[in-house]
């Protein structure tokens, strides 16, 4: 947890950066290379996005130093293809006190996921109806990104001229800049010291609270033949003061590569000879615990006390059962019932004073609900009362029943000067 707040404030400096460093390069030798600049980040978002390239790779590296030290290093490479409607995540990421690796694969029917544990397990997530692969989508349908636009425009307006532009024999465009201490605008520094005041504040990194200003920002882009921006670099370094008086100096670098285009290919991982962990879940995501519907694990008998409260004290008067006789994906059925002590018989006789009420006993036998998941089954409502709703739900994780009725679920019935009390979970009865 620790790791992944470092990394969100590590995002916050990331986006900073290449702001800086995208209007460093944002002006060629007149505004058609501007233009050019902006228009290859809108086409390669568009291409990205859902309806565009039909597959490529993108890798992504951040890397951040405090007076040298590499406090952070994280590397994500994202292989996307279409064509086969795969994906694959690597990542590893890197500081002082911790070290994370995390590997996903994703089709329409399997997620396949590990972590740099020692178990070194693979959990595999199987999908039989299928479900849907989260796609890119591109940022530039939002309508707040006309208005981010416009204020890139004003920031770049003024760095028109601290950039180098190569034209290549192919038509692609390389593309190089740089700011120095005295060339950066005090906009920036102002930024700069709002966000790293604010967001570094309370984490592992140096706690910057004066003298917070950027003494450099370089970069390069690569926009290839096609119009579409296959690599961006940049470096910002920021120096500040702690609240000891310490001066650090804070190196962040950023690398984003797009490669691949129309030739990645993403395959199944072959899990042979590895430790791997399956579970079956419904589109949805939730979990189906086959094992327990083949092997019939549930089918028995549950129950709990009925508790008297009177006179400051609580007294068992009865139980109450729920058999399952037969248990399938597709329906249930068994019995309810409740029976009481002797000594409080005057509960269930009509013809007593102290009669509580109808005492429920009742068979069911019912469907699942499709539309879910898990061991969930609604009874009809004709049991006790005619327009009870009741349901049958079994954790599978300890093992317990939640039978829900509004007759017998946490029912406080007044019963003289006592109150009888019901609970809705009832535990298991087995040998």
């Amino acid at each position: 947890m620790k790791f992944k707040k470092k990394a969100v404030m590590t995002g916050t400096f990331v986006l900073a950066v290449l702001l800086v460093a995208t209007t460093v390069l944002a002006d060629i030798a007149d505004k058609n290379g501007y233009e050019q600049l902006k228009d290859g980040v809108k086409a390669t978002a568009q291409q990205c996005a859902e309806g565009g390239f039909a597959s490529y790779t993108l890798l992504s590296t951040v890397e951040l130093k405090d007076n040298g030290t590499v406090m952070v290093s994280d590397v994500t490479k994202e292989k996307l293809d279409w064509i086969n409607n795969a994906t694959e995540t690597t990542n590893v990421s890197i500081s002082p006190d911790n070290h994370y690796s995390h590997y996903r694969y994703e089709d329409p029917q399997t997620v396949i996921s590990s972590e740099d544990r020692s178990d070194s397990i693979y959990y595999v997530n199987e999908y039989p109806q299928g479900h849907t692969i989260a796609r890119v989508t591109n940022p530039f349908d939002q309508d707040e990104m006309s208005d981010v636009e416009r204020i890139i425009d004003a920031l770049a307006s003024g760095l028109q001229d601290y950039v180098v532009v190569d034209a290549n024999p192919d038509g692609s465009v390389n593309l190089a800049g740089s700011l120095g201490e005295t060339q950066i605008p005090a906009l920036f520094n102002a930024l700069a010291s709002f966000v790293v005041k604010q967001k570094f504040r309370g984490v592992a990194y140096p706690a910057l609270s004066k003298d917070v200003f950027i003494q450099s920002v370089n970069g390069t882009a690569k926009i290839n033949e096609n119009g579409i921006l296959e690599r961006i670099q940049g470096q910002a370094v920021l120096s500040g003061t702690d609240e000891q008086g310490a001066v650090h100096e804070i190196t962040v670098d950023v690398l984003i590569e797009l490669s691949d285009i129309n030739a990645t290919t993403v395959q199944k991982p072959d899990l042979s000879g590895k430790t791997v962990e399956t579970q079956i879940r419904a589109e949805s995501g939730e979990f189906v615990n086959t094992l327990a519907l083949e092997t019939g694990k549930f089918v028995g008998t549950y129950k709990n006390d009925i508790l008297m409260d009177k006179d400051g004290k609580l007294f068992k008067v009865g139980e109450r059962h729920l058999v399952i006789d037969s248990l399938t994906r597709e329906a249930i059925s068994g019995r309810y019932y409740e029976v009481y002590k002797a000594e409080y018989s005057a509960l269930t006789d009509p013809d007593s004073p102290q009669y509580a009420g109808a005492i429920p006993d009742f068979t069911y036998s019912v469907a699942a609900n499709q539309e879910r998941a898990d061991l969930w089954y609604e009874l009809p409502a004709d049991g006790m009362q005619a327009q009870e709703q009741r349901s049958i739900w079994i954790n599978q994780a300890d093992a317990k029943v939640q039978f829900f009725s509004p007759y017998t679920n946490n029912i406080r019935s007044v019963w003289g000067d006592a109150v009888i009390l019901r609970d809705t979970v009832l535990n298991p009865e087995f040998d």
